[in-house]
């Protein structure tokens, strides 16, 4: 696993196993990775609606595929900001998607 656990670039080694899950689950070679990805998000965001709820609005259509990539594709996106703690560039990815709404 590249990066140091609990960083943004530990988080996007995840997420990049991730959509090799997406794509066909042959291609996945760290399996721990895509359960860490999608366990660390949902953790992150169960926290941010029950504990934190002033963070993001994230919508109940809003399935948890929808989550996985949004989070994904800010990582992808923003290189530069993978030293970050990854539950901060998690809550950061959302509030960019669906920000808080009183």
């Amino acid at each position: 696993m590249k990066g140091e656990l609990g960083s943004g670039r530990w988080l996007h080694a995840c997420w990049l196993e991730e959509q090799k899950a997406n794509v066909h689950v042959s291609r996945v070679t760290e399996w721990q990775n895509v359960g860490l990805y999608e366990g660390f998000v949902m953790g992150v965001v169960f926290v941010g609606i029950h504990h934190c709820e002033y963070l993001f609005s994230i919508p109940d259509s809003v399935t948890n595929g929808q989550i996985f990539a949004v989070v994904g594709k800010y990582l992808d996106s923003h290189p530069e900001e993978w030293n970050k703690d990854a539950d901060r560039l998690v809550v950061e990815a959302l509030q960019a998607v669906w920000p808080y709404k009183k």
